[in-house]
């Protein structure tokens, strides 16, 4: 079933439908867009081809590529476009599904990126995946539309319950997942070196709370990442900042100042700055925007 995004009315705040590939949902506020900042540039708009941006994160082994795609609803593909939006090459996944696509992680220092399946709206799914494969050199060469078969599968389970989640990011040596639906979000850990072994099933390692409280109607968890040591969240009003681990679970975080989007669910970054882009409401061709930081 195709994913349902449309407008709603209600009570003089527009929220958005969303469901994964076997569910609608309703989802949070669709926030008016609010201006640039004054370190804000809009760098293109995404094609087409991507109408519900969820996951993002900025290429290494590519530099000035960015790795994108949809929400639930899609197949099993990415697509590697330029920071202005031009498409170069869409990557699918034949030996692999998409439910509920949430969010994708790099390893900087192995090249694997991380695709994490870890939506689940309704806390109805026992076990998430989570896939691994080598990022590929992307040449003049390349064909458009690239097939990857050699990809990893961790199926995981929460030690606490079942979760939806939609934030996933590499941090020293480890995967982190952060929940959405919880007031004060759960942090979780997995491991970066997987393989495919099809009847185990890994336990996520709970590593405490977010030191952030969320007001769960309209300001979730949506997206992150990190860079060295800091991290950074993305919740629906808001970019917020950590130095480190220990803060993320300890001290309040700084709030970066970016453009709001309407639904925006993508982050991603890189050594100058954040990359923020909206899924929102059949939204055509939404801007990229990169935020420099301060």
């Amino acid at each position: 079933m195709n994913k349902v995004r449309n407008s709603l009315l209600i009570l003089g705040a527009v929220f958005c439908v969303a469901g994964a590939s076997y569910l609608v949902v309703l989802e949070s506020a669709c926030l008016p867009v609010q201006p640039p900042k004054s370190n804000t540039q809009v760098l293109g708009r995404l094609p087409s081809v991507i109408n519900e941006a969820s996951g993002l994160i900025a290429s290494v082994q590519n530099p000035g590529l960015l790795w994108m795609h949809n929400d639930s609803g899609d197949s099993a593909r990415l697509f590697g476009i330029q920071s202005n939006g031009d498409l170069v090459v869409e990557l699918s996944f034949p030996t692999i599904r998409a439910v509920d696509w949430e969010d994708i992680a790099l390893d900087r220092a192995t090249g694997h990126i991380y695709i994490g399946d870890i939506g689940d709206n309704f806390s109805i799914r026992k076990t998430k995946q989570v896939y691994r494969f080598k990022e590929p050199k992307i040449t003049p060469k390349t064909p458009r539309q690239l097939a990857v078969t050699a990809v990893d599968t961790l199926t995981f389970k929460y030690p606490d319950g079942r979760r939806d989640a939609e934030a996933l990011f590499v941090h020293n040596g480890d995967l982190i997942v952060i929940s959405k639906r919880d007031s004060v979000p759960r942090v979780y850990q997995l491991p970066l070196n997987f393989s495919n072994i099809s009847n185990d099933t890994r336990v996520a390692t709970a590593l405490g709370t977010v030191a952030y409280h969320v007001h769960t109607g309209t300001d979730r968890i949506v997206a992150g990442d990190a860079q060295g040591d800091r991290i950074v969240l993305r919740s629906s009003t808001r970019v917020l900042v950590w130095p480190n681990r220990e803060a993320l679970l300890n001290d309040p975080p700084d709030s970066f100042d970016y453009a709001i989007e309407p639904q925006g669910e993508s982050l991603a970054l890189d050594s100058q700055g954040v990359y923020t882009v909206s899924e929102c409401c059949n939204s055509k061709n939404p801007p990229i925007y990169y935020t420099r930081w301060p």
